[in-house]
């Protein structure tokens, strides 16, 4: 679904139902998040404002804690 619905969009990929758009620099950033923005609503599509991060210079990602957790993560990854 996110690959179809950022068809054309050339700044931003998708991971499951994560939304990454790198970009050099804040005003190319506001501008890709505008348009992306706009795709997502003429697909009649909304986002959770708590589950969005904007302006990170660096992406984190929180690292498995336990043995489960390390399976499932590499489970996905594999799955990729």
């Amino acid at each position: 679904m996110m690959r179809k619905l950022l068809k054309g969009v050339d700044h931003a990929d998708s991971f499951v139902d994560n939304l990454i758009a790198p970009t050099q620099g804040w005003t190319t950033h506001l501008g890709y998040l505008r348009e992306t923005s706009e795709h997502i609503s003429k697909a009649g599509l909304t986002v959770k404002q708590s589950k969005c991060q904007f302006g990170f210079r660096n992406l984190k990602s929180p690292s498995p804690q336990t043995k489960q957790q390390a399976k499932s993560f590499l489970s996905l990854v594999g799955f990729f």
